[in-house]
Protein backbone atom coordinates (compact mmCIF):
# COMPACT_ATOMS: atom_id res chain seq x y z
CA UNK A 1 0.00 0.00 0.00
CA UNK A 2 1.60 3.27 -1.09
CA UNK A 3 1.10 6.57 0.65
CA UNK A 4 -0.40 9.40 -1.32
CA UNK A 5 1.69 12.48 -1.91
CA UNK A 6 0.44 15.26 0.40
CA UNK A 7 -1.51 18.03 -1.29
CA UNK A 8 -1.67 21.71 -0.32
CA UNK A 9 -4.72 22.81 1.66
CA UNK A 10 -7.60 24.25 -0.36
CA UNK A 11 -7.58 27.55 1.52
CA UNK A 12 -4.19 28.55 0.07
CA UNK A 13 -4.21 30.94 -2.89
CA UNK A 14 -2.51 30.04 -6.18
CA UNK A 15 0.87 31.58 -5.25
CA UNK A 16 0.90 29.86 -1.86
CA UNK A 17 -0.11 26.51 -3.40
CA UNK A 18 2.73 26.79 -5.92
CA UNK A 19 5.24 27.58 -3.14
CA UNK A 20 3.85 24.71 -1.03
CA UNK A 21 4.31 22.23 -3.90
CA UNK A 22 7.77 23.63 -4.76
CA UNK A 23 8.96 23.31 -1.17
CA UNK A 24 7.44 19.92 -0.27
CA UNK A 25 10.22 17.79 -1.83
CA UNK A 26 12.88 19.63 0.20
CA UNK A 27 11.36 18.71 3.57
CA UNK A 28 12.95 16.15 5.85
CA UNK A 29 9.57 14.56 6.59
CA UNK A 30 5.86 14.88 5.87
CA UNK A 31 4.54 14.63 9.40
CA UNK A 32 1.34 16.64 10.06
CA UNK A 33 3.13 19.29 12.12
CA UNK A 34 5.74 19.75 9.39
CA UNK A 35 2.99 20.13 6.79
CA UNK A 36 1.25 22.68 9.03
CA UNK A 37 4.49 24.68 9.18
CA UNK A 38 4.83 24.37 5.41
CA UNK A 39 1.30 25.74 5.02
CA UNK A 40 2.15 28.72 7.23
CA UNK A 41 5.38 29.27 5.29
CA UNK A 42 3.62 29.19 1.91
CA UNK A 43 0.82 31.52 3.08
CA UNK A 44 3.32 34.02 4.53
CA UNK A 45 5.40 33.85 1.36
CA UNK A 46 2.32 34.56 -0.77
CA UNK A 47 1.30 37.54 1.40
CA UNK A 48 4.85 38.88 1.20
CA UNK A 49 4.85 38.63 -2.60
CA UNK A 50 1.41 40.27 -2.86
CA UNK A 51 2.51 43.12 -0.60
CA UNK A 52 5.76 43.57 -2.56
CA UNK A 53 3.74 43.84 -5.78
CA UNK A 54 1.62 46.60 -4.23
CA UNK A 55 4.74 48.44 -3.03
CA UNK A 56 6.15 48.21 -6.56
CA UNK A 57 2.86 49.56 -7.94
CA UNK A 58 2.16 52.31 -5.39
CA UNK A 59 5.61 53.13 -4.01
CA UNK A 60 7.14 53.02 -0.57
CA UNK A 61 5.61 56.35 0.43
CA UNK A 62 1.87 56.93 -0.07
CA UNK A 63 -0.42 59.87 0.52
CA UNK A 64 -2.90 59.51 3.38
CA UNK A 65 -6.45 60.85 3.04
CA UNK A 66 -5.36 64.20 4.51
CA UNK A 67 -2.59 64.51 1.94
CA UNK A 68 0.25 63.75 4.30
CA UNK A 69 2.94 61.32 3.22
CA UNK A 70 3.34 58.08 5.11
CA UNK A 71 5.01 54.72 4.68
CA UNK A 72 2.94 52.33 2.65
CA UNK A 73 1.02 49.84 4.78
CA UNK A 74 1.94 47.28 2.11
CA UNK A 75 5.61 47.82 2.96
CA UNK A 76 4.83 47.05 6.60
CA UNK A 77 3.00 43.86 5.59
CA UNK A 78 5.89 42.85 3.31
CA UNK A 79 8.39 43.34 6.14
CA UNK A 80 6.30 41.38 8.64
CA UNK A 81 5.73 38.51 6.24
CA UNK A 82 9.42 38.47 5.27
CA UNK A 83 10.29 37.96 8.94
CA UNK A 84 7.71 35.15 9.18
CA UNK A 85 9.07 33.50 6.02
CA UNK A 86 12.63 33.70 7.34
CA UNK A 87 11.67 32.23 10.72
CA UNK A 88 9.59 29.43 9.18
CA UNK A 89 12.33 28.66 6.65
CA UNK A 90 14.77 28.22 9.55
CA UNK A 91 12.32 26.00 11.42
CA UNK A 92 11.72 23.87 8.33
CA UNK A 93 15.50 23.79 7.64
CA UNK A 94 15.06 25.27 4.18
CA UNK A 95 18.16 27.46 4.39
CA UNK A 96 21.74 26.19 4.07
CA UNK A 97 22.57 27.54 7.54
CA UNK A 98 19.61 25.77 9.15
CA UNK A 99 20.46 22.49 7.39
CA UNK A 100 24.08 22.75 8.53
CA UNK A 101 22.98 23.44 12.10
CA UNK A 102 20.74 20.38 12.01
CA UNK A 103 23.56 18.23 10.68
CA UNK A 104 25.89 19.46 13.44
CA UNK A 105 23.25 18.64 16.06
CA UNK A 106 22.76 15.15 14.61
CA UNK A 107 26.52 14.54 14.56
CA UNK A 108 26.83 15.75 18.15
CA UNK A 109 23.99 13.46 19.24
CA UNK A 110 25.56 10.51 17.43
CA UNK A 111 28.91 11.25 19.07
CA UNK A 112 27.26 11.46 22.49
CA UNK A 113 25.60 8.08 21.93
CA UNK A 114 28.88 6.50 20.84
CA UNK A 115 30.89 7.94 23.73
CA UNK A 116 28.27 7.05 26.34
CA UNK A 117 28.23 3.35 25.46
CA UNK A 118 29.90 1.30 28.10
CA UNK A 119 29.44 3.95 30.78
CA UNK A 120 27.56 2.97 33.86
CA UNK A 121 25.35 5.35 35.82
Amino acid sequence: MSRQKPQPPDHLDADARAKWLETLPTLANCEPTTLDLLTSYAAAWSRMVQAERKVAELGVVVRASGGTASISPFLTVAQQERRAVRQLAETLRLTPAARAKGQRQQAKTALQILTSKGRTG
